[in-house]
């Protein structure tokens, strides 16, 4: 029950951290000063909520601290990563719930929510130690299609502000 617990209050803070950004950008945008630092600080949230999160889900069980060997792992490496380009992305779309005319189609806050739920997929196999082939493959192509998304709408904001 403890687990669940966890799990729900670390979502709290994303949808927390999410409205934060949202008005942050949102308060940004109408004295028209989005720059670089301004989208900096969403990337600092989505920074300390990620290793706050993989910390307490990896300390919970003692056994599975020794998974977190970033230098040595690469799975690690790329699945925190992506989780931190997934939740950054997040972030920024959370101006954007549905798709509107400037933006790209697919940029609206449906596609960082789906990467959220496959980031989290890979983060329960690897906790479990199901790692082959294929989830490498699914964790390089996170990574790929995470750090684009981040890029694309961090552009986005840049360009169209």
């Amino acid at each position: 029950m403890k687990i669940v617990f966890v799990h729900l209050g670390y979502f709290m803070a994303l949808i927390l951290l999410s409205f934060l950004s949202f008005f942050l950008i949102l308060g940004a945008g109408f004295m028209g000063k989005i720059n670089v630092f301004i989208l900096f600080i969403p990337f600092v949230f989505s920074v300390l909520w990620l290793s706050d999160y993989t910390w307490r889900i990896f300390s919970i069980n003692p056994k599975k601290i020794k998974l977190i060997r970033p230098a040595k792992n690469w799975a690690f490496f790329s699945l925190f990563l992506s989780g931190i380009f997934t939740v950054y992305s997040l972030f920024l779309t959370s101006m954007l719930p549905t798709p509107m005319e400037p933006a790209p189609p697919w940029m609206f806050l449906g596609t960082p929510i789906l990467l959220l739920f496959i980031w989290y997929w890979l983060l329960y196999k690897y906790k479990k130690n199901n790692s082959n082939y294929t989830q490498m493959v699914l964790r390089s192509i996170l990574f790929i299609s995470s750090l684009v998304y981040a890029y694309q709408i961090f552009s986005f904001y840049l360009t169209h502000t």
